[in-house]
């Protein structure tokens, strides 16, 4: 690079003309991009153009187009060196404002890989949501879902909570076959009737059994 002039890409008179160039960026400093020009053997600095949303790194080939003004901007880049140990086979698209993609048939994102998401906020709006999966992990302070109708279908489930409370104004299980409570204190109260009806009713207590009412009706 020392044998190689620097230029800030203001040609001659007889030269002002706009033209496409390609070059490879032999440094990045703040936004400004150093291309060496091989044919003309010189190093310009410029700029990323408006459409160019890859990032580009040092050692990229890249194209170049000239104005009448002699101003140079990036707009794309045609080759990157993957031998590089910082760069490698990686790509960054990169853009100072909002990025919208929009699609009318459809987007897709095929990856091997991870595939990750960081926002500071993530918000959607669609009619219906597909997920399949064979582990689904959510770590969360707080989480909140609000729902008209939830349903849940699975072959076995787990729940594991410090405190589990439910408020409700009607609550319905059916247990096809076995239901079975372990507990320290077990605590049942109803404010008007509460009922147990079965061919066959068991209460044991290994110490104690008291009923207490102002009435008991046995029979």
């Amino acid at each position: 690079m020392s044998q190689l002039a620097i230029h800030n890409s203001k040609m001659s008179s007889h030269e002002q003309q706009a033209n496409w160039l390609a070059g490879r960026i032999v440094n990045l400093d703040e936004g400004t991009l150093y291309v060496n020009v091989q044919s003309e053997r010189r190093v310009y600095t410029a700029n990323k153009a408006f459409s160019c949303l890859m990032e580009p790194l040092v050692g990229d080939l890249v194209g170049m187009f000239r104005d009448e003004n002699k101003d140079l901007y990036v707009t794309s880049i045609l080759q990157r060196q993957t031998s590089q140990p910082e760069s490698g086979s990686k790509a960054t698209l990169q853009f100072a404002g909002h990025l919208s993609i929009k699609a009318t048939q459809g987007l897709s994102l095929h990856t091997q890989e991870s595939l990750e998401i960081e926002a500071g906020r993530l918000h959607g709006v669609v009619s219906r949501v597909n997920w399949f999966s064979k582990i689904v992990q959510l770590t969360s302070r707080d989480v909140l879902v609000t729902s008209s109708l939830a349903r849940m279908t699975c072959r076995i489930r787990e729940l594991l909570t410090g405190r589990s409370h439910v408020s409700a104004d009607h609550s319905y299980r059916h247990i096809q076959k076995t239901e079975t409570v372990r507990t320290e204190v077990y605590d049942l109260e109803a404010r008007s009737l509460a009922s147990v009806q079965a061919p066959c009713t068991l209460i044991k207590g290994k110490n104690l059994v008291k009923v207490d009412s102002s009435q008991v009706h046995i029979g």
